[in-house]
């Protein structure tokens, strides 16, 4: 009977000639191997992945403080802007210390109505009773405040300023005036200068002799060129043509970001004294 012969694998070959003992160890030490090689791998790659989760979180959190960082100073305050850009601050930065008024700051964008020619004048140009109470409502009605004398010290006021009472708390301290209310009056005087016939017989500032009156408005014109120039506003104005007019002429309506008067007003006309006796 003829014999058949089968192909056998190399494998199976090796391993049908060694012992049933052999055949164990070697599959022990295959799969000792086959075991450490994945552990090898696993560790391998749970590293890389620890990197890889380290690298993102630090981006994520290098992101996260970059954009907190641009949403304040997007969102800053009105106090800290102030505190910011303010000279007097600035110069107060040694003597660390919040101005009375500076909680009442509040910011707000105006369009200024300022054409070319006045056809249409406001309520602040011009002479006569109704423009004399338009200014006397913003500047006239407000009265000076009291400083604490040790916080006027630490903003730089001479030790030897004059130090009132007021008569109602019994509070002592500098007398204080703000200074947007001295340019303002500075401002009125100069208009009422320009109309020294009608108001050299009313009893305000123009009604005066002239040495007097000269040398008020050279003060005011001082004072208030050394607040433009200290503000510089360094907004920028186009030309245009305006109708009924020939040529081009500056457009002065234009935005600007103004602190907001009348919360400032109000505060300083709670807080006028009236007093009657000065130390």
């Amino acid at each position: 009977m003829a014999q058949v012969y089968t192909s056998v694998p190399l494998d199976e070959e090796h391993q049908s000639i060694l012992p049933s003992s052999e055949k164990s160890h070697i599959s022990g030490l295959r799969l000792r191997y086959n075991t450490d090689t994945f552990r090898q791998k696993l560790a391998r790659f749970v590293k890389q992945w620890i990197w890889v989760i380290h690298t993102v979180l630090l981006g994520s959190s290098l992101v996260f403080f970059l954009l907190a960082y641009y949403v304040a100073r997007a969102q800053l305050n009105a106090t800290a802007f102030t505190k910011e850009f303010s000279a007097w601050f600035r110069g107060a930065l040694i003597l660390p210390l919040a101005a009375p008024a500076l909680d009442e700051v509040e910011y707000e964008t105006i369009k200024f109505d300022l054409p070319p020619t006045m056809d249409n004048p406001s309520i602040y140009v011009g002479k006569g009773p109704e423009v004399d109470a338009a200014w006397e409502a913003i500047t006239g009605d407000v009265g000076d405040s009291i400083l604490p004398e040790e916080d006027g010290l630490r903003l730089g006021l001479s030790p030897d300023s004059l130090v009132i009472e007021d008569p109602a708390t019994g509070q002592k301290g500098f007398r204080v005036g703000m200074e947007v209310f001295h340019q303002l009056h500075c401002l009125n005087l100069l208009r009422q200068s320009t109309f020294k016939e009608y108001y050299s017989h009313t009893g305000g500032d123009v009604d005066t002799d002239d040495d007097d009156l000269r040398g008020h408005i050279d003060h005011c014109i001082e004072a208030l060129r050394m607040a433009l120039m200290c503000q510089s506003d360094i907004g920028v104005f186009s030309f245009r043509h305006f109708e009924g007019a020939d040529g081009y002429w500056p457009d002065y309506a234009t935005t600007h970001t103004c602190r907001n008067f009348s919360k400032i007003r109000d505060w300083a006309m709670a807080k006028s004294v009236v007093w009657t006796d000065e130390n």
